[in-house]
């Protein structure tokens, strides 16, 4: 077996336990006759206000990843093809929409060789808007499958100025609320079921708990040597769609411990870490040797990655005092993710949009980055149209150099691992250069 040289972190050992506990619960609940649901990625109350109600979750997209880490997707693709989808639209949707095709010609029976035992038929979709154009419709093309009720979720997305103006904050957080507020109706009609408001309390209070921690591990990680690399995030971000979750909590409590005894220790993920890199955005989840190929090969750490996975910080205390419920507590994490992260720092350089550029520019500084490597996806716009903008200002604001290396989260057949590793060697020289101005610059100031 190929020795790595990347030091495995034993507490992400139990993020496949809590991959598997998902999908596990929802196959029991769905042979118990209880309910599960489909749900978008959103981190918002929804999620909450679903387990309180005994709905247990799961995610297509992150199935998606699961499918394509194992290798898995390439049917559920086809299938969606051969229904005239087009093959460039998300490859989780595509993936998801095949899926759901062979599950109706089973007469709803999971397939045997479905991963993870594969996806229960939910009674509800639970959609967001949050980032991508193709969340509003791909649930709606199930139900050429399934007769299945959806629910979209609206999350306000502001401009950089608009964001910082007087009362915007207030009024989108209200808004976010009221429109899970009515989700709650809805849901609690289709079950015939009542909130249990002391047990919304109890995940509220996990959730918010497992985020500070994932906010603490971040800041960590800036720390030279890094302690932590893409890799394990990538391991344990299963735990983000469950950081309700008493288990997950415990694993982030492990993963803090265990990353500050590195930071403390000086003990390095990567041995002979040599290039600090940031990675934007989803990765190839088929291929994720890579980034332990070019870590061996070049010493790359891939030092911050994914920005749509990370709480970069915490909502500010007084606007958590204000909320009047646990629902309007979780709206002000999610909108403070989605719009108010970066704003002020966005407003400052004069960056638009904020979202998915300001955080790179930010992080190539707190993480000392030497380059970037950006992801853009054959399937997925949303995460891509920013990424060329993104590298021109890296150059620009803080002279920091990146890569495009092309490819697909889900479609192994558009990414080539050979290719891509040709592009980084390529780029080790590049990176020295800029390492060189960047030093020439700090020394004449």
């Amino acid at each position: 077996m190929k020795t790595r040289s990347r030091r495995l972190l034993e507490s992400s050992k139990k993020a496949g336990y809590l991959g598997k506990k998902i999908y596990r619960q929802a196959l029991e609940a769905q042979a118990e006759g209880r309910p599960t649901a489909w749900a978008m990625a959103s981190f918002s109350p929804a999620d909450l206000i679903l387990k309180a109600l005994d709905v247990e979750i799961v995610y297509p997209e992150n199935w998606g990843a699961l499918c394509a880490s194992r290798r898995l997707a390439e049917e559920y693709l086809n299938n969606s093809d051969s229904d005239g989808f087009p093959t460039s639209i998300c490859g989780y949707a595509r993936n998801t929409i095949g899926y759901t095709k062979k599950l109706a010609e089973n007469n709803f029976i999971i397939p045997n060789d479905a991963p993870a035992g594969g996806m229960a038929k939910p009674v509800v979709l639970l959609g967001s808007g949050v980032i991508c154009d193709t969340r509003f419709k791909w649930f709606q093309a199930l139900r050429k499958y399934m007769d299945v009720p959806i629910y979209v979720l609206e999350s306000p997305q502001p401009g950089v100025k608009e964001s910082l103006i007087g009362g915007v904050k207030k009024q989108n957080v209200k808004y976010m609320a009221d429109d899970c507020k009515k989700f709650l109706g809805f849901i609690e009609n289709l079950l015939g079921k009542k909130m249990d408001w002391d047990k919304l309390e109890e995940l509220t209070d996990r959730f918010e708990r497992s985020l500070r921690l994932i906010n603490k591990i971040d800041k960590l990680r800036q720390a030279v040597p890094s302690p932590m690399v893409g890799q394990d995030f990538w391991t344990c971000m299963i735990g983000l769609f469950m950081a309700y979750d008493i288990e997950a909590l415990e694993m982030f409590e492990e993963l803090y411990n265990e990353v500050k005894y590195r930071v403390d220790h000086k003990i390095e993920a990567i041995v002979n870490e040599k290039y600090r890199v940031i990675f934007g955005e989803i990765p190839p989840w088929h291929s994720l040797d890579f980034f332990d190929d070019i870590a061996d090969e070049f010493g790359i750490a891939i030092v911050m990655e994914s920005y749509a996975y990370h709480y970069n910080s915490p909502p500010l205390e007084e606007d958590l005092e204000k909320a009047t419920d646990p629902i309007e507590r979780v709206c002000y994490w999610t909108y403070n993710h989605f719009t108010q992260n970066h704003a002020a720092s966005a407003y400052h350089m004069d960056v638009q949009p904020g979202y998915l550029v300001q955080p790179y520019i930010n992080w190539a500084e707190e993480y000392k980055a030497d380059g970037a490597i950006f992801h853009p996806l054959m399937s997925c716009r949303p995460v891509g149209y920013t990424m060329i903008h993104t590298s021109n200002l890296l150059n620009k604001l803080v002279n920091v150099p990146s890569i495009m290396v092309e490819g697909d989260m889900v479609d192994l057949r558009v990414f080539n691992k050979q290719e891509a590793k040709d592009r980084v060697a390529a780029f080790l020289e590049t990176m020295d250069f800029y390492r060189d101005i960047r030093a020439e610059k700090r020394i004449t100031k």
